[in-house]
């Protein structure tokens, strides 16, 4: 199974990309470098993890913001096999 039929059989259901959040782009491209940013999970949530939100349903969000990222690659490149690499991926933490 090819890396676009994985993300069609996991993304069934959805209707495309969503649109950014706020006044961000899905994706601004630099060369041969792609930079997304103004995603979130199509539901509206509000809380924090472990107090608000169990940590199950946190995952699922994650999920969510996951496959929206990779739709978006996608719609930009025409498949995902035409990624090379992951130059970073960010982790945002409230912390300290």
């Amino acid at each position: 199974m090819s890396a676009d039929e994985k993300l069609d059989a996991l993304t069934e259901g959805y209707d495309g990309v969503g649109a950014p959040a706020a006044n961000y782009r899905n994706v601004t491209r630099w060369g041969d470098l792609l930079f997304l940013s103004g995603k979130s999970s199509r539901r509206v949530v509000d809380g924090k993890l472990g107090v608000d939100i169990t940590l199950d349903e946190g995952k699922r969000i994650a999920r969510e913001v996951a496959l929206e990222l990779l739709l978006v690659l996608r719609e930009e490149l025409g498949s995902l096999n035409r990624i090379g690499q992951f130059i970073e991926l960010p982790f945002a933490s409230s912390a300290g």
